[in-house]
């Protein structure tokens, strides 16, 4: 069983699951939601096209997610798994777009040919004052 202190796993086996987090409009810091899904090593990519609603994709079960949201502070909120082929609503094309992206690992976003999710890092992987300088 995984407790709420074990260091950050990765496994590379494990698919890259999708999954939608909602959050309470009541006690949710921004600055910490920001935080999480551009510098956590789990969180391969994500995009928040609603307000306190983000999806994001990575290898974690919902249950590690939650945990690592908790750790952080976070309160009053949902995360659950998401199929990307069976999604439908009214969003800009780049919304949809990112559903069907391939992602495997952190490291695409730093590919020198285009960031697939450039446009949903507002503060991309050059400005995170945790990535190692090469």
């Amino acid at each position: 069983m995984t407790s709420l202190f074990d260091p950050p796993r990765v496994y590379p086996e494990a698919p890259v699951k999708t999954y939608i987090i909602v959050f309470s409009a009541t006690g949710t810091s921004a600055s910490l939601l920001a935080n999480f899904v551009q510098f956590d090593e789990s969180v391969l990519g994500y995009w928040n096209y609603i307000p306190l609603v983000y999806c994001i994709k990575t290898h974690d079960s919902a249950y590690e997610l939650s945990s690592r949201l908790a750790m952080r502070g976070a309160k009053e909120f949902m995360a659950a798994e998401v199929n990307p082929s069976n999604v439908n609503g009214l969003l800009p094309l780049a919304a949809w777009d990112w559903f069907y992206a391939p992602i495997r690992s952190r490291a695409a976003w730093d590919k020198p040919y285009g960031n697939a999710f450039s446009n949903h890092l507002p503060n991309n992987q050059l400005n995170n004052p945790l990535r190692k300088l090469k």
